[in-house]
């Protein structure tokens, strides 16, 4: 996604999912696979011989595609979701997944989420130096020079990392946002990791949709 001359994003992973709270898992293989199948997806899982009546096939990891987006699913873990690499896609998918569960399995979703996920990783290049840029953003004085004092060698920032003020990372609602230059290119690229989970579907949604435009904002401020 280009959006400006110098300022170019460029998805390397992006997973958007949902992890049902149900006292057994609702979705039944057999019947997502033909649903999906119905929708146009290409399955990646072979079809099962008939089982006994009553035995349920348990399912974890890439069973369909649409394009360059896949579908996972962990019956286990309660989770489904997408995965690929454009955003737009990916949002797509996923949102056609939950139409698929709902209107053609009958299954509710929102009422029933433990909480949405989205992981999502991007190189950035934004015409300046990622090393220099995130050097400049200063650690405490005491600190920097306690870690000059242990290395003997002048130290500086080389990740930025944020994440809600104590919070614990096992939390339904919580983010995290890693910024460092990507090793291999570090003085053009920048490597930018998220995870953002939240309970609440609107508040899902509206970050998941802005993602990008988040991840602007925050380069155009360490690019100052």
């Amino acid at each position: 996604m280009t959006v400006s001359p110098s300022n170019v994003l460029r998805g390397i992973g992006i997973g958007v999912s949902v992890r049902l709270d149900y006292i057994l898992f609702p979705i039944k293989f057999e019947d997502f696979r033909d649903a999906l199948a119905s929708k146009g997806y290409t399955i990646e899982v072979p079809r099962t011989p008939r089982l006994p009546i009553g035995t349920q096939v348990t399912v974890s990891g890439t069973i369909a595609r649409k394009g360059d987006v896949v579908v996972g699913l962990d019956a286990e873990r309660q989770v489904f979701g997408a995965e690929g690499k454009n955003l737009a896609d990916v949002i797509a998918v996923f949102s056609e997944l939950e139409n698929i569960i709902e209107g053609v399995l009958r299954i509710e979703i929102t009422p029933k989420a433990r909480f949405y996920e989205i992981l999502a990783n991007y190189e950035a290049v934004t015409g300046q130096n990622p090393l220099q840029q995130i050097s400049k953003i200063k650690l405490p004085e005491n600190v920097a020079k306690g870690f000059e004092e242990i290395l003997k060698a002048p130290v500086s920032n080389f990740t930025l990392h944020v994440s809600p003020v104590g919070q614990m990372p096992n939390q339904e609602d919580w983010f995290d946002i890693r910024i460092e230059p990507l090793v291999f290119r570090a003085t053009d690229t920048y490597l930018v990791n998220v995870i953002y989970r939240n309970k609440d579907k609107s508040k899902f949604t509206d970050f998941m949709s802005n993602l990008e435009t988040t991840i602007k904002s925050i380069l155009d401020l360490i690019d100052k």
